[in-house]
């Protein structure tokens, strides 16, 4: 872990957290710092968070890390985020739409409702 994971993972949260008040949010270096991973509770919309996928990339300037961010809900993966901050795109897939690519700079907001089921956009 580097000081920029949690340093990521809290600004990602806080994003979260104000936009999504009542769903549960799991932090990989969090959940590292505790030594467990938190109990999930299906019936609560769950973001997965992993602020710097390739923490030794990012320790050794390789342009190989990630920001990947997750949403379950019902406990089935719904939304699924991958950020790369040295590339042109971002890509992200929903149910039921599947996977796709995007320019970096619009790679949007998250949304989910009840009514509409998770998308991005």
């Amino acid at each position: 872990m580097t000081a920029t994971d949690p340093t990521n993972e809290r600004l990602v949260e806080e994003g979260l957290r104000a936009d999504f008040p009542s769903h549960a949010i799991v932090g990989e270096e969090q959940a590292a710092l505790d030594g467990r991973v938190p109990g999930i509770d299906a019936s609560v919309p769950t973001w997965f968070i992993d602020p710097v996928d390739g923490t030794q990339n990012f320790v050794h300037a390789l342009l190989l890390s990630v920001v990947a961010i997750g949403l379950c809900v019902g406990g089935v993966p719904t939304v699924g985020i991958v950020y790369d901050p040295t590339a042109t795109s971002s890509s992200s897939a929903s149910r039921p739409k599947g996977v796709g690519q995007r320019p970096a700079h619009q790679i949007g907001r998250l949304a989910h409702s009840p009514r509409r089921g998770a998308r991005v956009h």
